[in-house]
């Protein structure tokens, strides 16, 4: 990773990230932390002090070895840095990624806005994940409303032209 991608990491107080199940299924989840929560030691590794929320399905994703995408938004100034990598190390606390390619993409689509905490990022959530087989309304309202979305996706064919790994993206603009 460049200094400028070890720096921009490490000032966000969020990142998105994605990763694969047992049965290949990618998920996607947001880690949350003040920054500083993501550090880098060295230019080939990401360490992260953020694991996921109690009952996220991302959380029965992270494994040493197995393969991550992350994705940095800084929105007030629209610029992202996407990361790829492997799982390294789990810990208590979160993770390490070792790093296999870091790069930086274009604004297009990033709504500009602030975001704030409306609680300590480190006290645990109260309110348990919902799994459903289909979104109800509510939920519903929700998706077709944003302006911002984020979707995990898997590539497990290590001879594909892109190769093995697994990636996160933004998609915006007007719902």
């Amino acid at each position: 990773m460049p200094d400028q991608h070890r720096q921009f990491f490490a000032q966000l107080p969020f990142l998105l990230a994605a990763a694969v199940d047992g049965s290949g299924q990618p998920w996607a989840s947001i880690l949350v932390g003040q920054p500083g929560f993501a550090t880098s030691p060295d230019p080939s590794r990401l360490r992260l002090h953020a694991r996921p929320l109690l009952g996220d399905p991302f959380a029965g994703t992270l494994a040493e070895g197995g393969d991550i995408g992350l994705l940095g938004i800084e929105l007030p100034t629209r610029r992202r840095n996407r990361l790829n990598g492997v799982v390294s190390e789990l810990s208590g606390d979160g993770f390490t990624v070792q790093v296999r390619q870091s790069f930086g993409n274009c604004p297009q689509y990033i709504q500009t806005r602030v975001a704030h905490f409306i609680r300590d990022p480190a006290l645990p959530v109260e309110t348990p994940v919902v799994r459903s087989a289909r979104l109800d309304d509510a939920a519903l309202k929700i998706v077709t409303g944003a302006d911002t979305f984020f979707i995990a996706s898997a590539n497990e064919d290590p001879q594909a032209l892109a190769g093995k790994g697994v990636d996160i993206s933004h998609r915006g603009g007007r719902p």
